[in-house]
């Protein structure tokens, strides 16, 4: 640049901020400026200007140092800038994740909330303070506790849980529920709770701490599922299958007692009937008689209750059946009791012994009766009625179908739930002593069972007792009873040869005496083998056969299937103490013309031998 001025290509160059060492060894800085005398004479000599510029160097210096500062600065900004925009990027990234994570949270919250109020089941929330459940307060119930209790959400906020417990509240289950929510474990129970209007009804409850994060307990939750129907099905299925069982144990005391009762009640028949005129005899005989009778109804009854007795079925209008008893309780239930019936016009028929039916309404009224001894009023109802798969499952133990309804109600006394609860039983009753037998109610069960149909009950305390009976509707028309007419004893059948067969040595011994009184032929076997073998050695025709059905070795059904295979005239009559159920097991079917009842009288096997043994003839 000098040269440049010298040679007068330029005409003046200037130099800024020179630095120079002072011989202290600071620095300090000038100006420097050269220009030519005659800038157009290059050889005119050039002046030299130099001027301190120190402080502005020191300015400059420190400036470009700010500015290299500044610069470092704005790197340093800028790559903060791009961190915290990385940051950011990392923050919106992890929100949004959030913001997904809760909006999947609030689904679930809201899928969860939707469930609990909509489910069956009941649910409460309760405060774990006090500690003691039944005091915790309520702090959420959902829609289904409304439902089953009648309370609304805000009757219930913030009361206790003893609302729902009354007399029948079972205390040992309410000591487990606070044993266990004290050691902080679940526990499920069953127990009566009571709803707004005062009705019971059973609870199944699952009950569970409720443990947050901190292993803190905050609440207690309870699932309740209303299980009272379930309860009732299993209550009546026991009662069904004690009833059972109390039936075969009747049907099989009836049995050995009807072979007991046969002996008594002809031999005292026997020894009035050879003895008139004797008083004494009468005087002492006549009460054995009357006892064995006695002892015969409750056997019938028995029967009754283990559906064992023998049916007379028919084709029949239960409004009939009604009807006639009408006329027939008026008297027995007295005055004070008002009788209304509402029978159903057009009502389907029905197949079942009119007696028996006559007997299950005659027995309900009469029970009735005693249940009003203040008087009251008792209805009897008809209808038909269809048990389908809504309304059938209260009905256990009753097939889905059409059926005729019969429905006895009174308003009496009622009866309590451990009452209820036996009411079907054998012998059990709550009348005093003497005014009952406590067979009445046990035979119409038996009876209607028999008939394959059902009874329900329902009855409280000061509410009365209605009795629901259904009996299947007639789908196809039955055969008429038939009946064998008494005939005039033929002359003929006194020459009869008559087998008897039976394993009771009592009963064979007493037959035995009054057939030789009656001039008949007599030949006697303990079994079907035994008599097969008397037949065989016997030389000539049997014309009758008096045998037990079911006898060691031999029954009686394959003893007259053998003798008729020989003989086929030979008649048959079988005399049993067993029930209608056993002797079709044994190949039987009863048209009531060769089966005689234990226990009978002398009197009547005669008429039925006689009876036989003419039609055998008169066919002949």
């Amino acid at each position: 640049r000098l040269t440049a001025v010298k040679s007068g290509h330029i005409p003046f160059y200037r130099l800024e901020n020179i630095a120079h060492s002072a011989p202290d060894g600071t620095f300090f800085y000038f100006n420097l400026q050269i220009m030519l005398f005659d800038p157009r004479n290059s050889k005119s000599g050039f002046w030299i200007s130099v001027e301190n510029s120190t402080t502005v160097g020191q300015l400059q210096q420190r400036l470009t140092q700010q500015r290299n500062e500044l610069k470092q600065e704005v790197k340093r900004r800028k790559n903060a800038e791009e961190e915290l925009q990385q940051l950011n990027n990392q923050l919106e990234q992890r929100v949004y994740e959030r913001t997904l994570e809760l909006a999947k949270a609030n689904e679930q919250l809201k899928l969860l909330e939707a469930a609990i109020v909509n489910t069956n089941d009941t649910v409460i929330i309760t405060e774990v303070e006090p500690t003691d459940f039944a005091q915790a307060g309520i702090v959420y119930v959902n829609h289904a506790f409304t439902r089953a209790t009648g309370y609304s959400y805000k009757e219930v906020l913030g009361q206790s849980r003893r609302i729902f417990q009354g007399p029948n509240t079972d205390p040992n289950q309410l000591d487990r529920i606070r044993e266990s929510l004290l050691k902080r474990e679940s526990v499920h129970v069953e127990v009566i709770n009571y709803r707004k209007d005062g009705s019971e009804f059973w609870a199944d409850m699952t009950i569970a701490p409720i443990i947050n994060e901190d292993d803190e307990l905050t609440h207690f939750v309870s699932i309740e599922r209303d299980t009272t129907k379930r309860k009732q099905l299993e209550t009546e299925l026991l009662q069904a299958k004690k009833m059972e069982a109390i039936g075969l144990l009747a049907g099989g005391i009836a049995h050995d007692f009807n072979n007991i009762l046969t002996v008594i009640v002809s031999y005292s028949d026997l020894l009035l009937r050879h003895f008139p005129e004797d008083e004494k005899i009468k005087r002492l005989v006549t009460p054995i008689s009357t006892a064995g009778k006695r002892a015969s109804n409750l056997i019938y009854q028995l029967l009754a209750f283990s559906r064992q007795q023998m049916l007379r079925v028919e084709r029949i209008n239960l409004n009939d059946i009604v009807l006639e008893v009408e006329d027939m309780i008026k008297r027995p239930i007295g005055e004070d009791i008002e009788l209304t019936t509402k029978l159903a016009h057009d009502l389907w028929l029905i197949e079942a012994d009119p007696g028996q039916l006559n007997q299950v309404i005659m027995n309900l009224a009469i029970n009735a009766r005693d249940a009003m001894p203040q008087g009251g009023t008792l209805l009897i109802e008809t209808e038909n009625t269809i048990l389908d798969q809504d309304n059938g499952r209260i009905k256990p133990k009753i097939a889905l179908g059409k059926y005729v309804k019969l429905t006895v109600s009174d308003n009496g006394i009622g009866m309590s739930h451990e009452e209820l609860s036996r009411i079907f039983e054998p012998f059990f009753t709550t009348k005093e002593m003497g005014k009952g037998t406590g067979l009445g109610l046990s035979t119409v069960y038996g009876i209607v069972a028999q008939s394959q149909g059902g009874i329900t009950v329902r009855s409280s305390l000061e509410a009365g007792t209605k009795f629901e009976i259904y009996l299947p509707k007639a789908e196809q028309k039955s055969k008429e009873a038939f009946t064998v007419p008494s005939v005039e004893e033929d002359t003929k059948s006194q020459d009869a040869t008559i087998l008897l067969v039976e394993d009771d040595k009592n009963i064979r011994q007493l037959i035995q005496n009054e057939f030789t009184d009656m001039k008949y032929k007599i030949l006697i076997a303990e079994n079907g083998k035994e008599a097969l073998d008397v037949s065989k050695s016997f030389d000539g025709i049997i014309d009758l056969v008096v045998t037990d059905v079911v006898m060691p070795y031999m029954g009686g059904y394959q003893l007259a299937q053998e003798l008729q295979k020989v003989s086929p005239s030979t008649k048959v009559l079988y005399i049993t103490g067993y029930t209608d159920a056993v002797i079709a097991n044994h190949g039987i079917v009863d048209n009531n013309e060769n089966i005689l009842q234990k226990p009978f009288t002398l009197n009547q096997l005669m008429i039925k031998i006689k009876n036989t043994l003419n039609i055998a003839i008169n066919s002949s």
